[in-house]
């Protein structure tokens, strides 16, 4: 999450917020809460879906990067599985099959089954067509969006992962996500 303020925190456990009137655009990593509804009711709520296992992948190395104080998750992994002697394959297994991770690794079956629909957003984007998607999303809430790239995997990493291997093993995110994209 962002160090600098909690507001990813507040609007993923659905406390209320303040933004300025002039407010035109909330982005960040956050989950949807249904009071994000109740307190924003003419909001336009957007989402950008990702490919699961890139989105683990990707969500492998910002555990590796960053210092999480207050993410349990990171902070359990590190402690765990990451050695000096660790590869990166080694540590997207354990970071895979690792129940108490589920929540993180299996994230749209965690946050979006039986809570939310497609129907409940104004846009979801797949991240695999950015471009393509930003232009639509530009027409759908009427302002330039800029094509802003930061925190991109390195595909290095990829490289040695058995891609079809883990797209078994996380079956049933895609098979959510059929129904969303």
């Amino acid at each position: 999450m962002y160090p600098f303020n909690d507001l990813p925190r507040r609007l993923t456990t659905g406390l209320p917020i303040w933004v300025r009137d002039s407010t035109r655009v909330i982005h960040g990593h956050f989950r949807p809460h249904e009071n994000q509804i109740r307190q924003f009711p003419n909001a336009k709520r957007i989402i950008w879906i990702r490919d699961p296992v890139e989105r683990n992948i990707s969500y492998l190395h910002h555990i590796l990067r960053m210092e999480h104080k207050y993410n349990w998750q990171s902070i359990y992994f590190k402690d765990k599985y990451v050695r000096p002697e660790s590869s990166f394959k080694e540590l997207f297994a354990h970071l895979i099959e690792d129940e108490k991770l589920f929540a993180a690794t299996r994230i749209y079956e965690s946050f979006f089954r039986g809570k939310f629909h497609k129907t409940d957003f104004a846009f979801v984007g797949r991240v695999s067509h950015y471009s393509e998607d930003l232009a639509q999303l530009e027409k759908i809430m009427q302002i330039r969006l800029p094509e802003y790239r930061i925190g991109t995997k390195p595909d290095k990493s990829q490289d040695n992962i058995d891609i079809e291997y883990y797209r078994k093993k996380l079956k049933s995110e895609y098979d959510l996500l059929k129904d969303w994209i």
